[in-house]
């Protein structure tokens, strides 16, 4: 159950004749000003019958039913009720000090753009994104690229158990060390006790040394309606981001990028347009939840390592979401200044198909028609739309 929702399975039996038509009935929930339907489906025992979602008249716009519903009824097998989504407005921000310790601050959180992107204050500064312009990587430590909420720590786990040959001494090392954020205030670009550097910029932003075949680099999508309640969750606990009104209101921002790291839109068709210009693998979210045994040999296939029967078969066993959720290397509960664990897991669910769970139909329909004029012609296919 959703705090604020209350969800219900409702089934109905009437005595109907072959004849009957819902038409009235609908009419008069239609008109009731406490719901709103959208455009879905009913199931009866007669077969399906189309339920016409609410059409704006001349006085009000599709945005001001958005603002102005108060109740919403889905039904597609089950009926839910409730408000929208809300969590207590009186968000507190926070700031580092030297020590990367947060307190409590009256002032609100601090969001910069930087090249027209998106970045939170507490982790970036506009000084360190131009310094990693040039920036020199040696070219035997690959990249891994991602937009945020997209499978990144579970391919760090992968590639890090694969670089090290599932040793147990790279194993005690925070897996945030072991594949730091390149453009995080946190991470010293003079150091070199790493073993891939991690990156949520986009092709323009990365150091230029990276755009060229020398460099494995590992590129990992994920169904942009996972990414998105993934990411709406992640603002809820995280301590330096600014928790979303609701749920419409992040989805609004995020299809128009106005969150953190920018555009989903813009940043895999811009990594995904350079492809032929770089040594770059395509990973889905997806083929990792369906068979991770054979992405896990392709991503060592590309980085030229083999790996043993019983190596392969550890390196499965330390990726599932249950042995990383509870491994204090993986599971980030040592940087509880970075994160509220009483309101939320850095593991949360680790499943596909998720958006289902909180996207109206209506919201679907809308992202669906964005998509399409979007990303349209974009070669690569997501599971789960």
């Amino acid at each position: 159950m959703r705090y604020g929702m209350v969800r219900c399975r409702v089934r109905i039996t009437l005595p109907l004749p072959k004849a009957f038509d819902l038409t009235n009935l609908i009419d008069l929930l239609l008109n009731l000003s406490f719901i709103n339907f959208t455009t879905t489906n009913w199931r009866c025992e007669q077969g399906p019958v189309h339920v016409p979602g609410r059409v704006a008249t001349s006085q009000e716009s599709a945005q001001d039913i958005r603002q102005k519903q108060k109740l919403l009824v889905r039904v597609n097998e089950r009926v839910t009720v409730g408000r929208p989504l809300r969590r207590n407005q009186n968000v507190r921000s926070q700031k580092y000090d030297k020590n990367s310790t947060m307190e409590n601050s009256e002032e609100p959180m601090t969001y910069f753009r930087h090249n027209g992107i998106i970045f939170c204050s507490q982790l970036h500064k506009a000084e360190r994104l131009e310094e990693l312009k040039d920036f020199n990587i040696d070219p035997h430590i690959p990249v891994l690229i991602t937009y945020p909420k997209s499978g990144t720590t579970w391919m760090q786990q992968i590639m890090s158990l694969i670089l090290c040959n599932d040793n147990d001494s790279k194993k005690v090392i925070n897996l945030y060390e072991r594949a730091p954020w390149m453009e995080s205030v946190r991470f010293k670009l003079e150091s070199m006790d790493y073993q891939i550097l991690t990156t949520h910029l986009n092709y323009q932003m990365v150091p230029n040394c990276v755009k060229n075949k020398m460099f494995k680099i590992i590129y990992v999508t994920r169904n942009p309606k996972d990414v998105i309640v993934s990411s709406y969750h992640f603002h809820e606990y995280s301590r330096f981001l600014e928790a979303p009104k609701n749920f419409q209101d992040f989805l609004e921002n995020f299809v128009e990028g106005n969150v953190f790291f920018g555009s989903w839109f813009e940043h895999i068709r811009d990594w995904h347009s350079h492809k032929d210009e770089l040594n770059i693998l395509f990973v889905a979210y997806e083929d990792m939840k369906n068979d991770l045994q054979s992405v896990v040999q392709k991503v060592a296939s590309f980085l030229n390592k083999k790996l043993d029967e019983e190596t392969l078969e550890s390196i499965l066993n330390q990726c599932t979401f249950k042995h990383m959720k509870e491994n204090p290397k993986t599971n980030y509960k040592s940087v509880s200044d970075l994160f509220n664990f009483e309101s939320g897991s850095f593991y949360r669910k680790g499943i596909t198909g998720d958006w289902k769970n909180y996207f109206l139909v209506s919201q679907n329909e809308w992202f669906d028609a964005i998509y399409q004029k979007k990303m349209g012609d974009f070669p690569l296919k997501f599971d789960n739309m």
